[in-house]
């Protein structure tokens, strides 16, 4: 935390100290207290400090113990998509369609949201459409035509 916040060498500092992230004055003035609120609220080894909300700062209201995977999963980046009240990653929406693990967010960034959201509707009204689909064509072609 103290790295990302505050050493502007720091690889990930672009991400947090120079957006305004800080760690709370009492975490910062008595690192004991930082190591309590840690082991009364689930510090695990293999478990990794999260803000859940990106935009404010380390501290005892804002963070919580997640996993590696939790976290990459859900970063500031990420792109949730709700399909007939179903949320999920790009990621997961294409394990869910059974489609090549990047497929949605790539068609996030060539179609957009909104016809990406269209083409998971179709995808899951119509799955058995994609054991038609011809060697070079792609999935949204095949639905969205």
């Amino acid at each position: 935390m103290i790295y990302r916040c505050y050493k502007e060498t720091n690889k990930d500092y672009r991400w947090y100290g120079a957006k305004g992230i800080k760690i709370c004055d009492e975490w910062i003035n008595a690192p004991k207290l930082f190591e309590e609120w840690a082991m009364d609220n689930g510090y695990a080894d293999d478990l990794t400090i999260d803000r859940i909300d990106s935009n404010k700062d380390y501290s005892p209201d804002n963070c919580r113990w997640v996993s590696n995977e939790y976290n990459a999963k859900y970063k500031s980046t990420t792109n949730i998509i709700t399909v007939n009240g179903e949320c999920h990653t790009g990621h997961d929406w294409a394990k869910i369609l059974n489609i090549g693990t990047n497929v949605i967010n790539t068609y996030i960034r060539l179609y957009g949201m909104d016809d990406t959201i269209e083409f998971i509707k179709r995808f899951l009204n119509n799955p058995e459409l994609a054991t038609m689909r011809k060697r070079n064509e792609s999935f949204f072609d095949l639905y969205m035509s």
